[in-house]
């Protein structure tokens, strides 16, 4: 017997890069991160919220904060990836 929120219903297959992916290994190790295909590094957070009360998503918002240089006098420079949709 499945639980309340878990499907059977098979992963559809698709040619689409899909917009996010997060993969977790284990508790002990970083996540993944993949934005439009392209792997992100020096991960500094991650957050991703999905709400809806239907079987049709009604609203995604994710943010990426990683560093993407150091400069010469040892500083980061982060960058912040943000979006937030409604359908």
């Amino acid at each position: 017997m499945k639980g309340r929120g878990i499907s059977d219903k098979p992963i559809l297959e698709t040619d689409e890069q899909p917009l996010l992916v997060i993969e977790v290994r284990d508790l002990n190790s970083l996540p993944i991160v993949k934005h439009n295909g392209k792997v992100i590094t020096g991960i500094i957070a991650i957050e991703y919220s999905c709400g809806t009360n239907t079987e049709v998503a009604g609203q995604h918002e994710y943010t990426i904060e990683h560093v993407i240089e150091q400069d010469i006098e040892k500083k980061f420079v982060i960058r912040k990836l943000n979006e937030k949709r409604w359908v």
